[in-house]
C-alpha cells in the first residue's frame, strides 16, 4: 500500500533519499496528513519532494510502499 506523509528534519530526508536510491526498507516517523499526528512508517521510499511552506524550516512529502514481502 502506498502512503504519503510529511517530515521536517534534514537527516530524515537524507535517510528517505537513501531508501529511494537503494530500494532498502526503512522505519521512519512522519506526520500523518489526515490527522497531523506523528506515527511510524515502514517500507521502501518511492518519492521525496520538497514542500513549499511559509515557515522558515524545510519540509518534505514522502511516499512510501508499505506492502513488503517479509
Amino acid at each position: 500500500m502506498k502512503l504519503t506523509f510529511y517530515i521536517d528534519a534534514n537527516h530524515d530526508a537524507e535517510r528517505c533519499g537513501e531508501s529511494l536510491q537503494s530500494g532498502a526498507p526503512i522505519r521512519i516517523d512522519g506526520e500523518d496528513p489526515l490527522t497531523g499526528r506523528i506515527k511510524p512508517y515502514r517500507g521502501i521510499v518511492l518519492a521525496v519532494e520538497t514542500v513549499i511552506t511559509e515557515a522558515p524550516r524545510e519540509r518534505w512529502r514522502v511516499a512510501i510502499e508499505t506492502a513488503l514481502p517479509y
